[in-house]
């Protein structure tokens, strides 16, 4: 996603959006590849805390 003239950072992977596509929540982007994967891992699943913890870091973003 576009902040300006910048890609916006996802803050689970780290990764510059793919194509604009994610969501903004508080002030912090998850891109769309991270979000089809959050909704997809259920809580069992392999990835699910390493998914927690990038939404912890939603909860940190100083801009609401």
């Amino acid at each position: 996603m576009f902040e300006g003239n910048f890609l916006k950072e996802c803050l689970i992977c780290g990764g510059r959006g793919d194509g604009g596509d994610g969501i903004t929540l508080r002030g912090g982007f998850i891109c769309g590849y991270c979000e089809r994967k959050l909704v997809n891992t259920g809580c069992d699943g392999l990835l699910y805390h390493f998914y927690v913890n990038g939404l912890k870091k939603i909860w940190r973003c100083t801009v609401a």
